[in-house]
């Protein structure tokens, strides 16, 4: 009967999180302690997408739900089976807040993706997330530049093949193009 009470509280809680994840009400850190008490495991992974809660609450950005989740146990790290941690969520899509509060928690600033990038390479090469502060709080905070993905490139390598590429594609909107122009010389400065 334990067992049941407490996969229940999971199932409610991925339920909520997949709700938000679709635009509905936010998780509030008083629900997610609630459902802790229930006993919800913060650190399960979940189907369909072995994604864990806290990579979940990552995804929107809800900083206060994974203050708590962190506070009530959550690896920080995320124990994900095959996307991506909740650092690489939060640098692909630029949510500074996150990615520090992570980084503070403990996750590992060097951690590999599936598919061997790093933090660091997902802040430069995401046109969301690029931007000279996300690439310094990483850095600061001991990110490796000269790491090598699966593709044998560098972050700054991967930076320079996707600006390339914006630059050369007349469909790329002028202020990427331009923004890139304005990156290559703040990164090379970081990273070179």
């Amino acid at each position: 009967m334990v067992f049941f009470r407490k996969t229940l509280a999971l199932r409610a809680l991925i339920v909520e999180l997949d709700a938000e994840l679709r635009g509905r009400a936010p998780v509030t850190a008083d629900r997610v302690r609630e459902l802790v008490a229930k006993g919800a495991k913060l650190n399960s992974i979940t189907p369909p997408d072995g994604r864990s809660p806290l990579s979940m609450a990552t995804i929107v950005d809800n900083v206060p739900v994974m203050r708590t989740m962190l506070q009530l146990g959550a690896f920080p790290d995320g124990n994900v089976l095959k996307s991506d941690n909740p650092l690489h969520i939060a640098t692909i899509n630029g949510y500074r807040d996150a990615a520090r509060l992570l980084l503070v928690a403990g996750a590992d600033v060097n951690a590999v993706s599936n598919v061997g990038s790093t933090a660091l390479h997902s802040a430069l090469i995401s046109h969301a997330a690029r931007d000279s502060q996300m690439a310094e709080l990483l850095v600061s905070h001991g990110a490796d530049r000269n790491i090598r993905d699966h593709s044998g490139k560098t972050p700054f390598e991967d930076f320079l093949e996707s600006a390339e590429r914006t630059a050369d594609s007349p469909a790329s909107p002028p202020e990427y193009r331009e923004r890139d122009r304005q990156d290559l010389v703040r990164f090379r400065r970081l990273l070179g």
